[in-house]
């Protein structure tokens, strides 16, 4: 089950709806992969009765599990819904299986018995070109009583690269994943002969080095401050090989040739106020950092590896890619269950919160520098 980020209150032209040809071309950017064999349904938001609507969270779930799309639904703030539209993608049209995700579909209900999705359309695939069709929805005199065309009957998709929700992947120089699991690929730890001995080591090295580091905050805070700031300045050098060089990860050699900046990176992650003071560098510097960050988040594991995906998050949303940070959060989630910080940052994307999260970034980060060079004044 997948649940896209809502838009930002800044970005909501983004997410503007024309007609079925377009919103169901903007998928594959919102979600960053192309869904197959999915059930879909897209919440429709409108801020008054005569402003335009635009695109909400997208929920997406395998065929076999629409029923899920339910609970999801009910979870989802429902301030400014103005409905909720649903896509099925398979190529088997005629199949028990999209049968059944489609009356899973139709029956879902408010808690009034009203109808929850007011139309859903099949599709094989979301390509441009692709044909769609209704599935259940209003009658045609009812649309035209609407004022909405016959497109919202039949039609083909629209061009899925010049959607403006593509537009921050073209930024990146990246396209759409082929599929789900391509994206949750991106954030999987390094594979190498002997990784899981490797990256037990790394870490364990490297949670000895930030304990060492937080007692020198009390005997030598000039120098663990340096030590700090060297974690920064080592995520800077890193190189900009693209924010979502899919084909070009670096290794942590790679991304970091003395080795013991990479060690000292590792273990500003290893805190949580260590890992506050990096927060600002990422922001600042999102590629290089952003390829530092993932590297550590691949050869490291637990709260490191956590903390890494959370610190790349904030910055994929800083480059207006949210669905990707949703998905780093989430595995940084699956890493630690319960992780604090990637657990906050999954709730504000989820409400649209993009603004409100980067701020509260900077802030956090800059009251922690500050706090530790009171530390370092005192």
């Amino acid at each position: 089950m997948t649940q896209t980020p809502q838009y930002s209150s800044e970005n909501r032209s983004t997410g503007a709806l024309f007609g079925p040809a377009d919103f169901i071309a903007a998928l594959p950017g919102i979600l960053g992969y192309y869904p197959q064999e999915s059930a879909i349904v897209v919440c429709l938001l409108q801020d008054d009765l005569d402003g335009p609507a635009y695109l909400g969270p997208v929920m997406r779930a395998d065929l076999c599990h629409a029923s899920r799309i339910g609970d999801t639904i009910k979870a989802t703030p429902l301030d400014g819904v103005m409905s909720f539209l649903a896509i099925v993608v398979s190529r088997v049209p005629n199949s028990q299986l999209v049968r059944d995700a489609t009356e899973e579909l139709y029956a879902l209900a408010d808690p009034d018995g009203r109808a929850l999705i007011h139309a859903c359309w099949h599709v094989s695939e979301i390509a441009s070109g692709t044909p769609y069709c209704l599935m259940f929805g209003p009658a045609p005199a009812e649309l035209l009583e609407a004022g909405l065309g016959e497109d919202w009957l039949t039609g083909i998709i629209a061009s899925v690269v010049s959607q403006p929700t593509m537009a921050p992947l073209l930024a990146q120089g990246a396209l759409p994943e082929l599929d789900r699991e391509d994206t949750r690929a991106f954030f999987e730890p390094a594979a190498t002969g002997g990784e899981e001995t490797d990256a037990v080591a790394l870490t364990r090295r490297a949670y000895a080095r930030s304990r060492r580091l937080r007692d020198r905050l009390e005997t030598d805070p000039r120098a663990a401050l340096e030590e700090i700031a060297r974690a920064c300045k080592a995520l800077t050098t890193v190189p900009d090989i693209g924010f979502l060089a899919a084909d070009t990860k670096l290794g942590m050699r790679e991304a970091f040739p003395i080795a013991v900046e990479a060690e000292i990176t590792a273990a500003a992650l290893a805190d949580r106020r260590l890992r506050d003071c990096l927060v600002a560098t990422a922001l600042e510097h999102p590629h290089r950092a952003g390829a530092g960050l993932l590297a550590v988040a691949r050869g490291y594991r637990g709260v490191i590896r956590a903390n890494a995906l959370s610190l790349w998050a904030i910055a994929a949303v800083q480059l207006k890619l949210a669905s990707w940070a949703s998905v780093a959060l989430m595995c940084a989630q699956e890493e630690v269950p319960g992780h604090s910080l990637s657990e906050v940052l999954l709730e504000l994307l989820r409400h649209g919160e993009h603004t409100s999260l980067l701020h509260s970034a900077e802030l956090g980060c800059a009251a922690m520098w500050e706090e530790l060079e009171g530390v370092n004044r005192s």
